[in-house]
């Protein structure tokens, strides 16, 4: 097994050299929270299904404030949260992503839209897929 792993190592340097294998982000806008209109999601539904090879648009909003932050999943992986700008706010959902510390106050949120079917329940929430802290 360690000749195996020595081998397959050695294979992955030669295949790998001079990639960059830093994961990326692709944003398809940047869009204000207030913005996001019922009009807005039907055009987003046109453009589906949505699968791997049509994925769902991706999103950047800036300086977001962040509210109500707490952890969920069975180890606290996850983040619930709420998002405000400009009088609009969103329901979150981060999923296995490590919040800075300490948390800002308002933070630049890439995300999706989903829906969050619960109770019997369905509301439109963001899946947020990165943030940073807010310049």
């Amino acid at each position: 097994l360690p000749d195996l792993v020595r081998g397959l190592t050695a294979l992955a340097d030669e295949a790998l050299a001079g990639c960059d294998l830093t994961p990326r982000l692709v944003i398809d806008a940047q869009v204000r929270l207030q913005r996001i209109t019922g009009d807005v999601l039907r055009a987003m539904a046109a453009l589906g299904p949505h699968g791997p090879s049509n994925p769902l648009p991706t999103f950047l909003a800036r300086g977001l404030e962040l509210r109500d932050l707490r952890p969920m999943g069975d180890n606290g992986q996850h983040l619930r949260l709420r998002v405000r700008a400009g009088g609009a706010t969103w329901d979150a959902v981060a999923f296995n992503i490590a919040l800075p510390q300490p948390v800002p106050p308002r933070a630049d949120v890439v995300f999706t839209l989903a829906k969050d079917r619960w109770g019997g329940t369905e509301t439109l929430r963001l899946n947020v897929l990165d943030m940073a802290p807010a310049p």
